[in-house]
């Protein structure tokens, strides 16, 4: 029987959590995947699949644990070819692919091209906002070397204002990051994506791939209007991105169990420090606690058949209906 979970070396040291990645899947294997997450020994899983199933899990898995719903994303897709590639807009910059000495150079450039951006990991209030990041510009220079992916950067009078990270899987190409840079006029900054698209289409072609996808959430119109208007691509499917915090109700000798209260069979409750804490069952509280897994605070609010975990810095609370 094949897996559902892969583990994330590079999320799980940055964010401290054993971090897994999935694709979603049908409810009918909820026992299956809570099993591989013990197995496993997940922190945080993050599940990504077209967004009506992932609905339809979200529901799910709500009773049961700890989950978020993270974003949502349109992929879109077209054929290369002469007609199909993005508009030479002519920014004005020149742009070349990225080699190793310009290492340096492309750490600025995507720190001044993502240092308002939010994702996917920002949604979730169990992890440190201050190295997602880095975790991008990580990701971003992983393209730098290899037959198979590039990076190229747009430069105006010699300084870097705009990069594209380009690759190919199986036979279909893709840009699965880039930006430009925040301290540039709006203006050119449509036109720098445009140009660097372009080239990066050529470079495709150039290596017989003719299959295309990109990737933008719902709430980025102004990517979506460049990939339709200017890229030619096509909306073709919608994806839902969920993360699940395994590690904020793991038990295993956790006692008692009716408090809080049960979540799903081999995961029961919340793990604290300490136990003694808790307050009796149906007493509206709110307290601070050390996770053992985690340095963060959090807090623990219960009243009735409601239970909700949020981190204190950012006080956002997400609420957890107990199992019938």
């Amino acid at each position: 029987m094949s897996e559902l979970l892969t583990f994330s070396a590079s999320e799980s040291q940055r964010f401290g959590h054993a971090v897994f990645r999935g694709d979603v899947f049908a409810p009918e294997k909820r026992e299956l995947f809570f099993s591989e997450c013990m197995k496993k020994s997940a922190d945080i899983v993050i599940l990504r699949g077209n967004v009506e199933q992932a609905i339809i899990l979200h529901a799910a898995l709500l009773p049961v644990s700890h989950v978020i719903w993270a974003d949502t994303l349109i992929e879109f897709r077209k054929v290369l070819n002469e007609n199909t590639c993005a508009d030479l807009l002519g920014s004005g910059t020149e742009i070349s692919e990225a080699v190793e000495s310009d290492r340096a150079s492309l750490v600025n450039l995507i720190e001044r091209c993502y240092a308002e951006y939010k994702n996917h990991y920002h949604a979730n209030p169990c992890l440190d906002e201050k190295v997602i990041l880095s975790g991008l510009v990580e990701y971003s220079l992983s393209f730098l070397a290899g037959n198979e992916k590039t990076i190229f950067i747009a430069r105006q009078n010699g300084r870097p204002v705009g990069y594209l990270c380009m690759d190919f899987d199986r036979g279909v190409g893709s840009n699965p990051i880039g930006g430009s840079a925040l301290d540039i006029p709006m203006s050119l900054r449509h036109k720098v994506l445009c140009d660097l698209t372009h080239h990066g289409d050529l470079w495709l072609m150039k290596k017989n791939i003719r299959r295309f996808r990109a990737f933008t959430r719902t709430d980025k119109v102004y990517i979506q209007k460049l990939l339709i208007h200017n890229m030619h691509c096509l909306p073709a499917s919608t994806l839902g991105t969920l993360h699940v915090n395994l590690f904020l109700q793991r038990m295993h000798d956790a006692k008692p169990i009716e408090w809080p209260p049960g979540f799903a069979p081999d995961i029961a409750a919340v793990h604290s420090t300490d136990w003694s804490q808790r307050p009796p069952k149906g007493e509206i509280w709110q307290k601070a606690f050390r996770l053992n897994t985690h340095s963060a605070e959090y807090a623990y609010y219960g009243s009735g058949d409601a239970a909700g975990i949020f981190r204190l810095r950012s006080a956002r609370r997400f609420f957890v209906s107990p199992t019938a």
